[in-house]
């Protein structure tokens, strides 16, 4: 897990990365529409929990391999998305996030089948 001693807000921001000017670079280079906003509502949950860049994430990083998640990272990344997308997410399902691209396959599913907003 990450390690948070001392952190001030422009360290958590240099760590992070600047969420409003990844999504303005994100949205120029791949447009603006509903799976890319999943995919950004995605990373930013993850790089809330990990401290990694946004712009270092990528679909095909593995939690564990790439990002260093751990079991509370896990749980506390199950938390946050919940909350970010309003859903309930099963411990079957979230067994299966392996990588980032799991998580955004899956919750693409979940808000097109209206289990998310």
């Amino acid at each position: 897990m990450s390690s948070i001693n001392n952190i001030t807000g422009d360290t958590l921001i240099s760590k992070i990365g600047d969420s409003e000017a990844y999504s303005r670079n994100f949205d120029a280079i791949f447009g603006k529409n509903k799976h890319n906003e999943i995919q950004k509502r995605v990373i930013k949950e993850i790089a809330e929990i990990t401290f990694v860049r946004m712009d270092e994430i990528y679909p095909d990083s593995e939690l564990e391999a790439n990002l260093d998640f751990d079991e509370l990272d896990n749980i506390q990344l199950l938390i946050n998305l919940e909350g970010a997308f309003s859903c309930d997410i099963s411990d079957d399902d979230a067994a299966n996030f392996k990588t980032v691209q799991n998580i955004i396959d899956h919750m693409e599913k979940m808000v097109n089948e209206g289990n998310a907003k």
